[in-house]
Parts: C-alpha cells; structure tokens; sequence
C-alpha cells in the first residue's frame, strides 16, 4: 500500500541562525550532513571484522544565499567576530514545518566567509557553517489526508 502524496514546500523549510531567521535564499536553501561516519569497520584478511561507533557528532550546514539578501550582513558580522575574538558562535535550527525534519546544533560558527564573486551572471554567497552536537531528524514530510 502506498503512502498519501505529499508536498514540500521549500518557503516552509525555516534556518533559524543565533535566534534570526535567515531569508534571501539561492536556488539550493540549505544542506545539512555530518562530517564523519557514524559507524566504521574493519576486516582482517580471515574475514572477522570489528566494528567501531563514532562519538563525534560534528556537522557542516551549508546556506546559500543571494548576493542581495541582507542575511549575509548578519553572518558576515558573526564569521568577523569569531575570527577577531573567539566570540562568535551560535546556535543553529532547521526545521520543516509541514513534517517532522528538524536539524539543530546548540554551538555553530562561520567556517569561513565565502568568496565575493562579480562576473556577468549571478553567484550566490555559499557559507558554510561548522556545528558540533548536530541532531539530524529526517522525519519526513506530512502526508496529504486522502
């Protein structure tokens, strides 16, 4: 049995960085993805294998933003503080309010401020944003009622 269809509705998909919501978004919003494995392996050469759980729990959040949007004054203010002071973090959340999909990390920082670029076509400012203690919930999409 098939499951209802559902709608995804990317103006739903909410990034809340250091209690502001972030607007202005490129053609891709946001990408959230851990930075290590959450479960390794090894094989010896008689075929026993071992196991290994990963403790980190670190991310990277990428936000792409039009060169226009003012959001990227605000995350131009946070990546200068943290690189001048050490001040600079944040708390970081990514929920979707027609499902169950919620992505938060209490402690995020600018990795780096991205490039200026100025040519004949539009590019997006890509930033990336570091996290430690990522919670990843892919809770899916709410089903339209049949």
């Amino acid at each position: 049995m098939s499951e209802p269809f559902a709608t995804l509705d990317p103006k739903e998909i909410i990034v809340i960085i250091n209690g502001l919501t972030a607007s202005g978004f490129g053609e891709e919003k946001v990408r959230v993805a851990r930075l290590e494995d959450a479960v390794t392996s090894l094989s010896g050469a008689d075929g026993e294998a071992l196991r290994m759980l990963s403790n980190d729990r670190r991310g990277l959040i990428t936000v792409t933003l039009l060169p226009n949007a003012s959001f990227n004054l605000t995350l131009s203010a946070l990546g200068n503080l943290d690189a001048l002071t050490g001040g600079g973090t944040f708390p970081i959340l990514i929920k979707n309010n027609l499902g169950l999909d919620l992505y938060a990390s209490p402690t995020a920082w600018v990795r780096r401020i991205p490039e200026g670029i100025f040519s004949k076509t539009i590019e997006p400012r890509v930033w990336e944003i570091d996290c430690i203690e990522l919670a990843m919930v892919h809770g899916g999409i709410a089903a339209a009622v049949a």
